[in-house]
């Protein structure tokens, strides 16, 4: 394995991680608030990640989108994996 598929697997978590994590925290639980903020356009760039078996990685797109509309920064990405 090359050294930056290391560095991207260590940075990174499935959806279903991240899904699992959102649904087990928060006051909401923080799935509902991503959930309605994703565009209900399945042509949108957001909404495709967001319902695709997509890995997550620090810093992307959906990664980006989930901290700012939660206004939290996310646990490392490399801890949710093990909750899949």
């Amino acid at each position: 394995m090359a050294a930056t598929d290391q560095v991207t697997r260590v940075n990174s978590a499935s959806v279903a991680a991240v899904r699992k994590w959102l649904a087990a925290n928060g006051t909401p639980l923080y799935i509902y608030t991503v959930d309605n903020a994703v565009s209900a356009d399945i042509a949108d760039p957001i909404n495709m990640l967001w319902n695709d078996s997509y890995l997550v990685t620090a810093n992307d797109p959906l990664d980006t989108f989930i901290r700012t509309t939660l206004g939290i920064p996310l646990p490392s990405l490399s801890t949710l994996d093990p909750l899949v």
